[in-house]
């Protein structure tokens, strides 16, 4: 089949709508599925606080115990994005755009695989494997951007041929966006140290100068952002405080029986590293490595790894595909063959850019008044909350991020999922205690004159205290001295 530049882009387009239309169908079955955890609520209630006050705080607004200590929130340009999403569509709309804004990273990687000639098959095979670990990865929060913005700049950096001051006004763009909406920006680096070491090593001067360009201008976009170089502190902060222990994203896929099917797709794509290893660049060598150990190390890194490994590992399985199709019957050889030029060749009508949308108006229609099953469980906690809100509140740490969202910040908290970036050592240490021994929830009670005490349901209920209110993951406890409060006059 003859190639052209303009079948490889035909090929890519349909690849890409491909992937978006198969993710993004995901709205239609369970799209209130991606709300697991209780960083979707801070995030929006962080972005209405920013929308209320019309500029970013620099002090915690959430709970008692950081008032007044210092608050880097990384993620504040997604906190305000999400909530003008939310205010304008609700709660579906939020999940439609995290949806879509992953599948759009899995379509990237996918027509980024799509070289110098067809390889859709090989593509589409290869993501077999590697979709269930994506959408498992998918939440309303964040992190959505990193899959997305590090492709693009992967893209960048793997088209020399465009020009170097378009490619460096570009990357400071990347880099000012990527700052402001999620802490994950530092992946950058990785992909500028993989191919510009790679450069240097081959003495590719004209590279060397271009990758050095785009790594200071993306330095510079860096700097556009409410804290300044200050942000790297908190980044350090997230890396290296004890919260990690609390975090399950944080513990490696073998840690757990829950998450050790995740690294089959990792074993897989190490398994068509060795393949074929003698036919990967340098610079993708690199990468390789260190987004394998980093996947390892922690599984929140393995959907990351996959994205950016999807390209090398798609071009990997494409002679697979070459030497399975000569041992079948030609008929066969000859649809596939058919089947590829058709998608090369085929012209491409502006209206196929709407299939991907139409998932997310099927899902409104039929989702669009429930809510996510999370914060429908957490309603009878949230209401006995509410009638004794003038009293303290000691809650687990996952769950604090929901109470903010639910109660519209109108509660403060004892402790949520933002961690060392807006908590105290002290106060995430004994976050840390709670998480790991609730037995000690009535001495660290005392400690914060806490009257109410919010535990996972398997957790010992605090001796002398009543259960006020309980769902099939928590259970609400008062003091025996808890006295109803007052009610509310808005």
């Amino acid at each position: 089949m003859e190639t052209t530049p303009k079948t490889v882009f035909q090929t890519r387009f349909f690849c890409a709508l491909f992937f978006l239309t198969l993710v993004s169908l995901t709205l239609v079955t369970q799209p209130y599925a991606i709300i697991r955890d209780g960083d979707t609520g801070w995030h929006l209630a962080a972005g209405h606080d920013i929308l209320t006050r019309g500029h970013v705080p620099t002090t915690d607004p959430f709970s008692y115990t950081a008032q007044d200590y210092p608050w880097m929130n990384l993620a504040w340009g997604w906190d305000a994005l999400a909530t003008l999403i939310e205010q304008a569509g609700g709660l579906y709309a939020v999940c439609a755009f995290s949806v879509l804004l992953y599948a759009l990273g899995v379509a990237l990687a996918g027509a980024m695989a799509i070289t110098t000639r067809s390889r859709f098959f090989a593509v589409c095979l290869w993501m077999i494997p590697i979709l269930p670990v994506l959408l498992n990865a998918v939440y309303a929060r964040p992190g959505v951007v990193a899959g997305v913005l590090g492709l693009i700049l992967l893209w960048l950096i793997q088209s020399p041929r465009r020009s170097l001051w378009g490619t460096c006004m570009l990357s400071a763009c990347i880099g000012a966006a990527w700052v402001n909406l999620h802490g994950s920006f530092p992946v950058a680096f990785t992909l500028f140290a993989a191919y510009g070491g790679a450069a240097l090593i081959r003495h590719d001067w004209p590279a060397v100068t271009a990758i050095t360009a785009m790594t200071v201008s993306y330095s510079l976009g860096l700097c556009l952002n409410p804290y300044g170089w200050q942000v790297i502190t908190a980044i350090l902060l997230t890396l290296q405080g004890n919260s990690q222990q609390m975090i399950s994203e944080w513990a490696s896929p073998f840690a757990s029986p829950e998450t050790r099917w995740m690294v089959v797709p990792l074993l897989l794509m190490a398994a068509l590293y060795l393949y074929r290893w003698h036919a990967i660049s340098l610079a993708e060598h690199l990468l390789f490595v260190f987004w394998a150990i980093a996947a390892c190390v922690s599984w929140r890194y393995l959907p990351l790894a996959l994205l950016l490994n999807f390209p090398t590992s798609a071009k990997q399985i494409t002679p697979l595909i070459e030497q399975w199709q000569t041992r079948y019957p030609s008929l066969l050889r000859e649809e596939l063959h058919r089947v590829e030029q058709w998608l090369s060749h085929k012209p491409i009508p502006r209206l196929l850019w709407l299939i991907p949308l139409l998932p997310v108006i099927g899902g409104g229609f039929l989702h669009a008044n429930e809510r996510p099953a999370r914060y429908a469980e957490l309603e009878p906690i949230i209401a006995a909350i509410d009638r004794h809100a003038c009293h303290p509140l000691l809650n687990h740490y996952d769950v604090g991020g929901d109470i903010i969202y639910l109660t519209h910040a109108r509660i403060p908290v004892f402790v949520d999922s933002r961690a060392e970036t807006a908590y105290p050592a002290s106060v995430i240490a004994d976050a840390l205690r709670l998480h790991r021994h609730p037995v000690q929830a009535e001495r660290l009670a005392a400690k914060y004159q806490a009257e109410l005490i919010l535990l996972p349901s398997y957790a010992t209920a605090p001796e002398g205290w009543r259960e006020e209110a309980m769902s099939a993951s928590y259970t609400l406890y008062g003091s025996p001295d808890l006295t109803r409060c007052p009610p509310h006059r808005d």
